[in-house]
């Protein structure tokens, strides 16, 4: 027995240590592939979702923005056969609001209103505040009812009010290229989305 143990410690004694286990070279490559399957793939779908949920949105919100200031400017119209042909004033929410037929929520801008109750994005022209519908409807150009940085309720303001960039991204427009408009309604009851400033 203790002449077996010495022979296996003698040699053991020549056996030549074992290398280290070498690493392929390729294997930094592999792992860096992995590092993007387990993250950067994931992050890139996130994003990819959320863009495609962001451009779902405001595809909703700039078409029901023109819908509310469609049935504003014609609660406009119908004040004013009410009242001797003359647009409401400083509280022209207020006072068309009967004429929304129960639409409470058409007083306030989708994008503005659903994130703050208190914010409602509108303005009314103030060159048209109390003066009789006529004028506005022969300026047929100018805006009665717009998107404004004027976020209170009732607003009354120039139209240079409008916001900068424009509220509303456009749907039908390239991502790479994104178009802001703002959503501007008239006296005659139209309204469209709009990258022009206007001028008083």
């Amino acid at each position: 027995m203790l002449l077996l143990y010495a022979i296996e410690v003698n040699s053991l004694k020549d056996a030549r240590p074992m290398d280290p286990p070498t690493i392929p070279k390729y294997s930094k490559w592999v792992w860096l592939f992995g590092l993007f399957m387990c993250c950067g793939l994931p992050s890139m779908i996130i994003f990819g979702v959320y863009e495609k949920f962001r451009g779902a949105k405001h595809g909703v919100q700039g078409p029901l923005c023109l819908q509310n200031l469609r049935a504003l400017a014609n609660a406009q119209a119908m004040y004013a056969l009410d009242n001797m042909g003359s647009l409401p004033s400083t509280n022209w929410m207020d006072v068309t609001l009967p004429y929304l037929k129960g639409n409470v929520g058409a007083i306030g801008c989708p994008v503005t209103h659903s994130s703050n109750q208190d914010q409602y994005g509108y303005a009314m022209n103030d060159k048209f505040t109390s003066k009789p519908i006529a004028t506005a409807m022969t300026d047929e150009g100018m805006p009665l009812i717009f998107d404004s940085i004027l976020l209170s309720r009732n607003a009354v303001g120039p139209i240079t009010s409008l916001p900068r960039k424009g509220r509303h991204l456009q749907p039908d427009t390239d991502p790479q290229f994104e178009t802001w408009k703002n959503n501007v309604a008239f006296a005659n009851g139209s309204a469209r989305a709009t990258q022009d400033r206007f001028h008083q």
